[in-house]
């Protein structure tokens, strides 16, 4: 069993999952976001999610605003709370809380 899928089984432990999906290729190695975007548009396709969500990485910075265009979606990038579906926290200038309201 390949250290990914050990990774996964101790992730699925965690409370309030229904899912955790798996994807292994050679094409994902170094994760480009040239090669991860087919993958999550595709896994997007067939699930049909109401969020997409990435920590505040580099990669993240890079892949969330290509998925978003091709889904044709605005991508909420930095925040740091979700009031509400229309609402959301980010932090500015040296840890003040901004709030943002998407309509």
């Amino acid at each position: 069993m390949s250290v990914l899928f050990q990774v996964a089984e101790q992730v699925a432990k965690a409370p309030g999952l229904a899912r955790i999906l798996v994807a292994e290729n050679e094409a994902f190695h170094g994760f480009l976001p040239e090669n991860l975007t087919p993958l999550l548009l595709a896994t997007q396709k067939q699930f049909n999610f109401t969020h997409i969500l990435a920590g505040a990485t580099a990669l993240s910075k890079s892949l969330l605003p290509r998925i978003a265009a091709k889904l044709d979606v605005s991508p909420i990038s930095d925040i740091i709370s979700v009031q509400n579906p229309d609402t959301f926290v980010r932090t500015i200038y040296a840890g003040k809380h901004q709030l943002l309201l998407y309509c």
